[in-house]
This record gives structure tokens, sequence and C-alpha cells, in this order.
């Protein structure tokens, strides 16, 4: 039996972080996406696109590793102890590689919409901000209310248009086939 290790998307890519943030650029202004800005957030250890398309304000946050955890400080084989210099490269090297892997995403986001899969609104829903949700994104509110939605048991049919609105979990099922 043949087992394959889980390599991150554009492990050992040799793609500057730069050339990354073009391709988003690129991929922004073909969405129409205006006021478009790139930044990073060094205590956070997050970097952050945010952009405003038809008057709406959006927001994707790119979480970035600690450079100081402990799978940049040792080797991964053999867990030897790298010096500055070789922390340092592994780090830019994942972020490297998260870059890349926010740039396919986002060219597959304007892809699907160009093909008729979905909207371009749609794609971008989960980063839009919130005009009274205290700069949270749609996605980062429904976070917030997920769990709440669910202890209480309230979900609605899984098949758009087939039962009456939202059912108790477990409501409705007796067993029986």
């Amino acid at each position: 039996m043949t087992t394959t290790s889980k390599r991150p998307y554009a492990a050992s890519t040799s793609v500057g972080i730069g050339r990354s943030k073009e391709e988003i650029q690129v991929e922004l202004v073909r969405m129409n996406a205006s006021k478009r800005l790139f930044y990073d957030d060094d205590e956070a250890h997050r970097a952050v696109v945010s952009f405003e398309r038809a008057g709406v304000q959006y927001r994707i946050t790119l979480p970035l590793a600690d450079p100081d955890a402990d799978r940049f400080q040792r080797t991964p084989a053999r867990r030897f102890q790298r010096d500055p210099k070789q922390v340092r490269e592994a780090w830019v090297q994942d972020c490297m590689e998260r870059w890349r892997a926010l740039a396919a995403y986002v060219k597959a986001l304007r892809v699907a919409a160009e093909a008729g899969i979905t909207t371009v609104e749609r794609v971008l829903m989960p980063f839009a901000v919130g005009p009274q949700s205290g700069g949270r994104t749609v996605t980062e509110w429904i976070e917030a209310q997920l769990p709440s939605a669910y202890r209480q048991g309230m979900l609605p049919p899984l098949l758009p248009g087939v039962g009456e609105g939202p059912k108790q979990i477990g409501e409705g099922h007796d067993g029986a086939e």
C-alpha cells in the first residue's frame, strides 16, 4: 500500500509573495473591485486584502504562522535545530505557500462567476463587511450565530422547497423505514 504525505498547496513554490499579490490584484480588477489594499498585521500573524466593489466593502484575511513556531525552529524530518537564517527562510516559504493558495482561491472565485456557476456577489459575500456588524465580515458574523442556532435545534430543510419551515432536530423521524 502506498501512502501519500499531506503537503500544502504550492509546497516548495519559488513564486514570491509580491507576485502572488500582483495576481490577486489582477483578479480583483477583473471582478471590478476598487480601493484595493493589502496590509500585514505582524502582531496578529495575518495579512489582509481589503477592497470595495459596487459600494460594498470586503475583507479577506490570510492567517500567517507565527515565525517563532516550533515547526520553523526545527527541521521537519530529523528535528535538528535551525539557525536564525534557516528559521526565517522556512517561515517565508510558508508565507509564500499561503499567498499562492490565496491567489489560486481568488482566481477560482472569479472563474466560477465567469462560468455562470455563481455570481461575483455570491462568491464575495462571505467577505462582505456588514454595515452594522461592528466591522465583522458576513462569515465572522454567521460563525458567531451558528452554534446558537444548532443548540436551539432550529434548522431549515436541507432541500429548498421541500417541507414546511424550520424543524427541530430529530423531529419527524420515528425510526421506521
